[in-house]
């Protein structure tokens, strides 16, 4: 899977407010701050967050700022948008939520005031929200 991101990527994000957290290869540790009101993800170079990978639709899923937080919707995708584990239309995000696209794993981090979890307890949330092993 080669890794195309038209979004900047922060490997160590001092980052504050809601962002997405990679938690697998190739994406594994990089920050993605959700600094726009839609952030897209799918395979298409157009996308905030473009990723090269057959299991991602070219138009997967949006990430959309509402009066209550962040909303994941999926766009139709073949494989599904997963959140923590379960194929969703759209949900609700909160914080520590973990949404897989494809072969790529996601925490979602709401805002400044949320405590980060350190990497080590990140090691198999890819498992858990992709239902695989990692290896």
């Amino acid at each position: 899977m080669k890794l195309c991101c038209a979004y900047r990527r922060q490997r160590e994000s001092r980052t504050h407010g809601p962002r997405l957290l990679g938690l697998a290869d190739p994406l594994k540790g990089s920050t993605f701050p959700l600094l726009q009101a839609r952030f897209s993800i799918g395979r298409e170079s157009s996308n905030q967050l473009s990723i090269d990978d057959n299991t991602v639709s070219r138009r997967h899923c949006v990430l959309e700022k509402t009066t209550d937080g962040f909303m994941v919707r999926d766009l139709g995708s073949r494989a599904g948008t997963l959140v923590n584990g379960t194929v969703t239309a759209q949900a609700l995000l909160q914080h520590g939520d973990r949404i897989g696209v494809g072969e790529s794993a996601f925490l979602y981090m709401a805002g400044s005031d949320e405590p980060v979890l350190p990497t080590v307890a990140l090691l198999g949330l890819r498992d858990q929200v992709l239902g695989g092993n990692s290896t």
